[in-house]
């Protein structure tokens, strides 16, 4: 791994004063589960690296106007153990729970998991159906985002080369929300997803009819995929297993996996099927109460 010079920023202003002078050749350190993996790998030689982890501001959980702040440079282990984040989108808990191991939850960071914008990233798809937001932040002043629409491929987002994620805004779950996520690996257990799917219901309480609907997957396509038209299809309808079915036909069909060293695009297709029904049949019970 070759030498680079590493800064400590105490705020945000002076991170994104780094990042201009080092004119986008600079990479950002939180908790340096894939930074420090991809400089050994020979995939990124940054000429400076600028720690933001004691920036507390970027390390906070917080419950604000029905809605949760969650910033950027915050470890996964505290979202698995936050009260806040379990009560009110628990989803982003068991997908934080399922990332790595204890070891790397303990450093890994939610910016981290999102910004690097791996189309398999377990928190990406939960962010996607709590119709989430990035606050994000560079030399012009800030600017807010849905999650959904920051990413532009594998490894590329909107974000310019001197700018941050300073904090995620989710809108907290309604009252007959059922929300689950699931991913499908070679192994339970410390695995990158070979396919990962949200999903959120939303459900009348007197009639059992969906009112909201929402799928994400994971480790598909190119980016992380929020499927258009799934509303409209389970709109005001009872979910009955043909249901079931049909939507996780119609989601397979809005997909392109490729074949990897992780699993073929035959397999990933047919997970795709499995996830979304089983994900659906979960999030209907929670949602039915």
């Amino acid at each position: 791994m070759k030498a680079f010079d590493y800064y400590e920023a105490e705020n945000i202003d002076q991170a994104i004063g780094f990042l201009q002078e080092f004119n986008g050749e600079g990479s950002l350190l939180a908790g340096g589960t894939d930074l420090i993996v991809s400089a050994r790998g020979k995939k990124t030689y940054p000429k400076g690296v600028i720690d933001i982890s004691k920036i507390e501001e970027l390390c906070s959980i917080t419950l604000e106007n029905n809605k949760i702040r969650i910033g950027a440079a915050t470890k996964l282990y505290k979202i698995v153990k936050s009260d806040i984040v379990n009560k009110y989108a628990g989803i982003l808990a068991v997908a934080a729970g399922k990332v790595g191991s204890v070891q790397i939850r303990n450093m890994a960071t939610i910016g981290g998991n999102v910004g690097n914008a791996a189309p398999s990233a377990d928190l990406i798809t939960p962010l996607m159906v709590l119709e989430s937001k990035a606050v994000v932040v560079g030399p012009e002043g800030e600017r807010i985002l849905l999650v959904s629409e920051m990413f532009k491929g594998p490894g590329s987002t909107v974000l310019s080369s001197t700018e941050l994620i300073k904090e995620f805004i989710v809108p907290c779950a309604s009252a007959n929300t059922g929300l689950v996520y699931l991913k499908n690996g070679r192994r339970p257990e410390m695995d990158i997803a070979a396919v990962g799917c949200a999903v959120r219901l939303e459900v009348d309480s007197k009639n059992k009819r969906i009112t909201n609907a929402c799928v994400a997957l994971g480790a598909v396509a190119p980016t992380a995929v929020l499927v258009k038209g799934v509303n409209e299809k389970l709109n005001e309808k009872i979910l009955n297993t043909k249901l079931c079915e049909e939507i996780a036909d119609f989601c397979s069909e809005q997909v392109s996996p490729i074949t990897d060293v992780r699993s073929t695009s035959e397999h990933r297709l047919h997970m795709v099927k499995v996830l979304v029904k089983n994900g659906l049949k979960g999030a209907y019970t929670d949602a039915c109460g």
